[in-house]
């Protein structure tokens, strides 16, 4: 869930209205306001209190990758090496060779 949609629900649940939230927290009601709308995100020195008034727990990770996510990336990743790796193998020696020397150079940077 982003993070303006956490904190919606929680103000909408608590009903806190935005300037009781800017006051609870410290900030001003600007930068609520700028949460809510999704043009910001909190920082993290203002996570504490902002949890405090909600009373709940905020992801500040929206749109990062779960550590699940990634290692499927990685097997996508690798099994598609492995077909590369078996049609470049398919291949005629001479185009074979061609394409393993510019891997080679490649990887030599």
């Amino acid at each position: 869930m982003l993070v303006k949609d956490q904190i919606a629900k929680h103000m909408k649940t608590r009903m806190i209205s935005v300037m009781q939230l800017a006051d609870m927290v410290g900030v001003s009601e600007q930068s609520v306001r700028y949460w809510l709308s999704g043009r910001n995100r909190p920082s993290r020195r203002h996570l504490p209190a902002l949890e405090a008034a909600l009373q709940a727990q905020i992801d500040l990770r929206e749109g990062t990758p779960s550590a699940e996510g990634r290692a499927l990336g990685e097997v996508e990743s690798v099994a598609r090496d492995l077909e590369l790796t078996r049609q470049i193998l398919m291949l005629p020696p001479g185009p074979r060779e061609g394409i393993v020397a510019l891997v080679s150079a490649l990887a030599r940077g």
